[in-house]
């Protein structure tokens, strides 16, 4: 193959979840560059907006879905082929956290994040599946550092992003002999909207644990994301990859 085919997702079919902002948008937009048709999905229809018109040039592959992964699912993958033909590459990037403990935590908490982080992932999947077969696709979930180092205050986000690992691991041996692929990437700390309103000193009292000595980009992500969805990982399934600057060493 030509170097500069490598990498190429001319001809795929994308669905992104969480795809207007952070992380979600910064995989959009490569996978955009490298040739995908895109569709993203987000609750907040000002930030898909905001989305489509930091990309005019990619306007007629792009397309965008309102909507929360916890309640329509099954709403977003089945415009989401009505708008491309096909799903060939879905991306679960969605996630929602409530920032407690699990001592503080009330039921109704823990399913708000268990729902969106892990029941969502199994409903889009299970949605797609029709095509993702047709198409030999592949599976990208995002989980997080957490979900193999712990924290002190996000009990439902920590276990709801290791039982996504899981799923994934036996989504690859399920879903093998159809030739659908299920990988898994474990962003650190990304420097993202989602970290806006922190002072400077958390992120000064984080850098001697990161061996290289910064926070990773929503862009290290959408990299990582690019070879596990792109034909060069085409026998790479039940994989973890683990972007995080070295600081879980795991």
């Amino acid at each position: 193959m030509a170097a500069n085919r490598l990498f190429s997702l001319e001809g795929e079919s994308a669905l992104v979840t969480g795809g207007s902002t952070g992380i979600g948008a910064a995989i959009s937009r490569l996978f955009l560059q490298m040739g995908a048709r895109v569709t993203i999905a987000s609750r907040r229809e000002s930030k898909l907006e905001a989305f489509r018109d930091s990309v005019p040039q990619h306007a007629l592959s792009l397309h965008s879905i309102p909507g929360d992964v916890a309640v329509d699912s099954e709403r977003i993958v089945a415009t989401a082929v009505a708008a491309m033909g096909s799903i060939s590459i879905l991306v679960n990037n969605a996630s929602t956290s409530v920032g407690k403990p699990m001592r503080d935590m009330t039921g109704a908490e823990w399913q708000t994040v268990y729902t969106t982080n892990l029941e969502a992932a199994f409903r889009l999947c299970q949605s797609a599946l029709p095509s993702l077969e047709a198409n030999r696709g592949c599976i990208l979930h995002i989980s997080s550092a957490s979900a193999v180092a712990g924290d002190y205050d996000d009990a439902a986000y920590v276990s709801s992003k290791s039982g996504l690992e899981g799923f994934s691991r036996h989504l690859a041996v399920e879903l093998a002999a159809d030739g659908v692929r299920s990988n898994v990437i474990r962003p650190g700390l990304i420097n993202t909207e989602a970290f806006a309103d922190y002072p400077d000193e958390f992120f000064e009292s984080q850098m001697p644990l990161i061996p290289l000595g910064r926070l990773g980009s929503p862009e290290d992500v959408a990299y990582a994301a690019l070879y596990l969805c792109s034909r060069e990982a085409a026998f790479v399934t039940g994989a973890v990859l683990t972007v995080d600057g070295g600081e879980t060493r795991i």
